[in-house]
């Protein structure tokens, strides 16, 4: 098994410059791919469209993009959630 510590970034997440981060540490199969971090931009970027705005938060699509991309028995623990910081 291969330990992995993830960052998400969501920027601008209030329209007021503020950024959104989630860090996970991450328990799959395989050290992380290329292709596994574009898999996960994708299925981020298809919840935040599908979803309605007011359903969610960068935690839940983090958590949802995890399982979709590595299965529903992902093992994953979020270690830093949903933190905002001004834009840099």
């Amino acid at each position: 098994m291969a330990k992995q510590i993830i960052k998400f970034v969501e920027e601008d997440v209030d329209g007021c410059g503020e950024n959104a981060e989630v860090v996970v540490l991450l328990n799959i199969e395989h050290p992380l791919t290329d292709t596994d971090k574009k898999k996960l931009e994708d299925a981020i970027q298809e919840m935040q469209e599908a979803w309605d705005p007011d359903d969610w938060d960068t935690d839940s699509v983090v958590e949802e993009a995890l399982k979709k991309v590595f299965g529903v028995d992902v093992g994953y623990e979020i270690v830093l959630p949903d933190i905002i910081h001004p834009h840099e």
